[in-house]
């Protein structure tokens, strides 16, 4: 019955904060990407990434501003498949 209890607050209590951990590092690599990116085009992949990423951990706020850049970028440089993933988040 302890060993039960043990799992069961581990999956409900400590296993969501070990992976927003991981999201968290993964937003911060990808935010370093961005700043080293050179092609636009993987800039905007990593824009759609890191929407997605804030998506997850629902910060809503940061995934629409990564979305906008993407849609901004996209529609600059005529990116026709930047367009419809914009369409579909």
């Amino acid at each position: 019955m302890k060993l039960f209890t043990r799992l069961l607050l581990f999956h409900f209590f400590l296993a969501p904060i070990i992976g927003y951990s991981q999201i968290d590092e993964e937003i911060d690599s990808l935010k370093k990407l961005l700043s080293y990116e050179k092609t636009s085009i993987e800039k905007i992949n990593h824009f759609f990434t890191l929407s997605e990423k804030f998506y997850l951990i629902k910060n809503y706020t940061q995934q629409k501003q990564y979305l906008d850049s993407a849609l901004y970028l996209s529609e600059k440089l005529d990116y026709q498949q930047g367009l419809p993933k914009y369409q579909h988040c």
